[in-house]
């Protein structure tokens, strides 16, 4: 149990709580989603042109968590080794972080598309068209 706020020793009582919290898949650990987070947010960034900062943000917390989570039922699968054969809640919670993931992306499409900045299928094609051009 946490300290009382103006215990003595309260924040090294909450550090030592925290740090030693188990940890099942790592998608709510700072330490593990933040660095993936990055990697996402950069991959992210690249398919919007201006795209919101705050759901940018989650959009890449959300594909931080959902790989985590993904490696984790790789390894354990998707049913519980017992004789009810219940679902892990870690995949409970990868279906729900794909399932809003894939709504605001849909919605931060909308949102670039309103703006006029197309959809990556456009981009593709003038690509393919300018290869196509360099070649005859």
């Amino acid at each position: 149990m946490p300290a009382k706020p103006g215990t003595p020793g309260r924040e090294v009582s909450n550090a030592n709580l925290s740090r030693t919290a188990r940890r099942t898949h790592g998608a709510h650990s700072s330490e593990l989603v933040d660095p993936l987070a990055e990697i996402h947010r950069t991959r992210l960034a690249g398919q919007f042109a201006n795209p919101d900062p705050e759901l940018l943000t989650t959009q890449s917390r959300r594909a931080a968590q959902m790989e985590l989570l993904q490696a984790w039922l790789a390894k354990h699968g998707l049913m519980r080794r017992s004789p009810k054969g219940t679902v892990f809640q870690a995949a409970e919670f990868h279906e729900r972080l794909t399932r809003q993931f894939e709504q605001t992306h849909v919605a931060m499409l909308d949102q670039d598309r309103k703006h006029g900045n197309g959809s990556p299928h456009r981009a593709l094609a003038e690509i393919l068209a300018e290869h196509a051009g360099g070649e005859s």
